[in-house]
């Protein structure tokens, strides 16, 4: 009888030891606000996905230095975007290096291809990237962790007030148990439905806690214990060759800044000026659209349309916008006085050019009548 107990004991003890520690990978995983702190090994590079404003498909396999990482989104026609060091970028805020390649997706949340899954062929121990909302505005993103099907954690970050640039990562303590992290945008405020990821970052060596663990379990017996470093040791001339991967994206990155040729950027507005006559107080005309095309050489990154009442913006297809050569979008205005008088507002298009498309507007208030009493109100 106490032979039995001590073999079930025993049976326990070993299924204890063999079984996944769901529990345990919860309690290691940890959020990462930088990318010092990622301690990152490896990096995933979006310039090797082609030049500004290429289209991507809705999944797509890139490779990094330790692994061949498979992207995956909602659906097709996802941009490659190049961030622009003008003023006028939408991309302008901290965080982000001028001419860093970025995945500009729109969040599910706004009917948009995300949100942006990264699966690693090679499991790690953390990941991360700095990403941004379409503001500018406070935005909050999440990032996911899985081990393949099984998820390890949500973890969410907010920005700052101006929705600046944000780095957004996670970590396993535990060891290399990530398969894959999700990217997604949470809440934001203003125009944000859109968002970009730039370069992942992502930490192989947490796996090295995983076999320590192991050769102490097995310290009682002492061959054991001599030949456990054997096989540990063996990895590490893979590790030496690994980083020659590293040099074909590097590469790569070099002939980037080719595409972002900013003083060939022209944006040509028509019509350059839009008279809407005279209205009443308290009503509004039938909006006008003003036609934004991109006649330069290279991509137009258009920034936030703005407008001052009682010109009002009624739609809009260009803010936040890469336009490629040849390709348009619109800005449509109306206009609703509050009060008679004159009024004149020169509309501001900005954009990664010289200098921002301007449309001049125009519009006279009249005051209302009172056709009952004949008098104006």
């Amino acid at each position: 009888m106490t032979n039995r107990v001590r073999l079930f004991g025993l049976l326990a003890l070993i299924a204890a030891t063999v079984s996944p520690d769901f529990t345990a990978w919860a309690d290691s995983m940890v959020v990462v606000s930088s990318q010092a702190a990622q301690n990152a090994n490896d990096s995933i590079s979006w310039s090797q996905l082609g030049a500004d404003a290429a289209l991507l498909g809705a999944s797509f396999n890139v490779v990094s230095a330790h692994s061949v990482v498979t992207v995956t989104l909602t659906g097709p026609n996802s941009l490659v975007s190049v961030a622009c060091p003008a003023s006028s970028c939408s991309w302008s805020g901290t965080g982000i290096t001028p001419l860093d390649t970025l995945i500009w997706t729109a969040d599910a949340g706004n009917a948009g291809n995300g949100p942006l899954t990264v699966a690693f062929s090679t499991a790690v121990a953390g990941a991360g990237a700095l990403i941004q909302a379409d503001g500018p505005a406070k935005f909050t993103a999440q990032i996911q962790a899985f081990n393949g099907t099984s998820s390890l954690g949500a973890f969410s970050i907010t920005s700052d007030a101006a929705g600046d640039a944000t780095y957004i990562g996670v970590a396993d303590n535990s060891g290399a148990n990530i398969t894959s992290v999700v990217f997604s945008l949470t809440s934001c405020q203003g125009a944000c439905s859109d968002f970009a990821l730039d370069t992942v970052y992502a930490s192989t060596s947490g796996a090295s806690p995983t076999p320590t663990t192991t050769a102490t379990a097995t310290v009682t017996a002492t061959p054991t214990r001599t030949a456990t470093p054997t096989p540990t040791r063996t990895p590490t001339p893979t590790r030496t060759a690994t980083p020659t991967p590293t040099r074909t994206p590097t590469p790569t990155r070099t002939p980037t800044p080719t595409p972002t040729a900013v003083a060939d950027t022209v944006l040509a507005v028509s019509p350059t000026s839009l008279g809407f006559g005279s209205e009443t107080d308290g009503r509004a005309t039938i909006s006008r659209t003003i036609t934004v095309t991109n006649s330069g050489s290279g991509s137009a990154v258009i920034g936030k349309v703005t407008i001052a009442l009682p010109f009002r913006i009624t739609s809009d297809s260009c803010s936040g916008r890469t336009i490629a050569k040849g390709r348009k979008c619109g800005v449509a205005v109306d206009f609703a006085p509050t009060a008679a008088g004159g009024y004149s507002y020169t509309l501001s298009i900005p954009y990664n050019g010289t200098a921002p498309a301007k449309v001049l507007l125009t519009g006279t208030g009249v005051a209302a009548v009172n056709t009952r009493l004949g008098v104006a109100e």
